[in-house]
């Protein structure tokens, strides 16, 4: 705060990722923002390294962000380890590759649905690295997140076991796929 007014802000959330085979408590960095008068003045700066610091002393020596520009925080040695891939396509083009396999359902937020979610979750991520761990109240964050924004989430369940599901809003009249996760090469295709 500069007087009454909030000048810059930013949340530190907490997650598990799994490294190389271990369970490693990180801060996900997410709402870094300045108000736009406050611009100047090093006030971002200074609230990264205060983040830092508090990373330091809840022992969370690992962090993840989404930047908003990349080059933005290699000073504060932030980098690069994956990407997001946006593909822009029309609906009719996925036709060939579809499969008539399984039925969808729509996710409520039951225990159920958190569960299925999650096997099928685990299932995907199976062999790799980099992914995080997520508890039940990660998962009832996540939907509720994506209802709030007027999201949906559908399960894609075959012979009564959930095999994928896919999060997704609708924007401008577009699809945008939040989240997506199979547990094998055929729902793959049907999602």
């Amino acid at each position: 705060y500069e007087g009454d007014t909030l000048a810059v802000s930013l949340q530190l959330i907490p997650y598990n990722l799994m490294l190389r085979g271990c369970t490693v408590p990180v801060s996900y960095i997410i709402g870094v923002a300045s108000d736009p008068q406050m611009r100047s003045g090093g006030r971002i700066k200074e609230l990264l390294r205060s983040a830092i610091a508090e990373m330091r002393t809840r022992r969370r020596f690992v962090s993840i962000l989404m930047p908003f520009e990349t080059g933005f925080y290699y000073p504060y040695q932030w980098e690069i380890c994956y990407h997001h891939y946006k593909y822009v396509l029309a609906l009719k083009d996925l036709a060939p590759v579809s499969s008539p396999r399984g039925v969808f359902f729509a996710v409520s937020g039951s225990n159920d649905d958190l569960l299925s979610l999650d096997a099928v979750y685990r299932k995907f991520v199976q062999g790799r690295h980099g992914y995080v761990v997520r508890s039940g109240d990660d998962w009832k964050a996540a939907i509720d997140s994506l209802l709030a924004e007027s999201g949906f989430c559908y399960l894609l369940m075959n012979d009564e076991k959930p095999e994928g599901y896919v999060m997704y809003t609708i924007q401008q009249k577009k699809i945008v796929v939040r989240e997506m996760a199979y547990s094998c090469q055929m729902a793959q295709k049907k999602l």
